[in-house]
C-alpha cells in the first residue's frame, strides 16, 4: 500500500531529470518504455517461455470459458 503511494514521486523526479537529459518529454518516455520492454525481455529470456505461446494460450482460455 505504501509503494502505490510513494512510487509517482520516485516516478517523477526520474521523468524531470530524464526531460533535462533528454531536453524532450518525448525522448524521456521513450527512455522508460525501453527500460521496461527490456525488463519484459529479459523476464522472457531467463524464464524460458515463448511470450508468442502464452498469449495464444490465454486467448484460448478465455474463449472457452466464455463459450
Amino acid at each position: 500500500m505504501l509503494g502505490m503511494f510513494f512510487n509517482p514521486f520516485g516516478f517523477d523526479a526520474i521523468q524531470i531529470m530524464l526531460m533535462k537529459l533528454t531536453g524532450s518529454y518525448l525522448g524521456a518516455n521513450l527512455v522508460l518504455y525501453l527500460l521496461a520492454v527490456s525488463c519484459f525481455g529479459l523476464y522472457f529470456l531467463y524464464s524460458g517461455t515463448n511470450p508468442i505461446t502464452e498469449v495464444k494460450k490465454s486467448i484460448k482460455y478465455l474463449i472457452d470459458k466464455f463459450r
